[in-house]
């Protein structure tokens, strides 16, 4: 049931005395652009205290790539006045290799020579780099090796080149939880189960090409994020 006004006002006629009456309609509320009161209402209140620009957008953390580079090393390539022999020489780089973070052995050629007796009466010989230790071996001679190249068949019966035989089973990549900073040189030895550099050959003149090994490696580095669309517009 729905009461109108005249009923209240006859229900309960003190409450309506002309005393108590009050006609909202006259009441005038100040625009929201004003700051003071027209009717005796207090001002509106003003910020005291400075508005704050929109925080900028939190920093874009952009990871960086891991990049595979080949890189062939040779016996070829050494100094010969200071590293005589082609199994035990150094190489230098001249663009170093920076945040390395994984460096494996993919390839190796080998000189079908020997000065007494064949390359192939070794079981193995083994790659040591003075920069990169990797393995663990029982055999103190040749711990902390990098790689173990397993030997087969040379390319012709007198002379040419013996291709070890990698495989997954025998390339093990050398890896680096923390990166390594720079890499600018690899001084590597070739040598046997006892620790003793294998020797080829006299190297004279050098270097005597049928005489040189050729290692290829695969050197995986952290560079920085080229391709990456980078944006000025603001978050809220």
């Amino acid at each position: 049931m729905e009461l109108s006004g005249s009923t209240l006002q006859a229900a309960h006629p003190s409450h309506f005395s002309a005393r108590n009456h009050f006609d909202f309609r006259s009441l005038q509320i100040p625009s929201s652009n004003s700051s003071t009161s027209t009717n005796g209402l207090n001002p509106l209140p003003q910020p005291n205290f400075p508005l704050r620009p929109a925080p900028p957008p939190p920093p874009v953390i952009v990871p960086d790539i891991p990049v595979q580079k080949s890189v062939i090393v040779s016996s070829n390539d050494r100094d010969t006045t200071v590293w005589p022999d082609p199994q035990h020489y150094r190489v230098t780089f001249q663009n170093p290799y920076r945040n390395v973070i994984k460096i494996e052995l993919i390839s190796a050629v080998l000189p079908n020579q020997a000065s007494s007796g064949s390359v192939l009466d070794q079981p193995v010989l083994n790659i040591v780099i003075d920069e990169i230790s990797h393995m663990d071996s029982t055999c103190t001679n040749i711990d902390k090796a990098f790689a173990v190249l397993p030997l087969k068949g040379a390319s012709q019966t007198n002379g040419g080149f013996i291709v070890p035989e990698l495989g997954a089973v025998f390339n093990m990549p050398r890896e680096f939880k923390t990166p390594l900073a720079s890499l600018n040189q690899l001084t590597i030895s070739i040598v046997d189960l006892n620790g003793e550099l294998f020797n080829f050959g006299a190297d004279t003149p050098p270097p005597t090409l049928s005489l040189q090994n050729v290692l290829v490696f695969r050197i995986t580095c952290l560079e920085k994020n080229q391709n990456v669309a980078w944006t000025t517009q603001t978050i809220h």
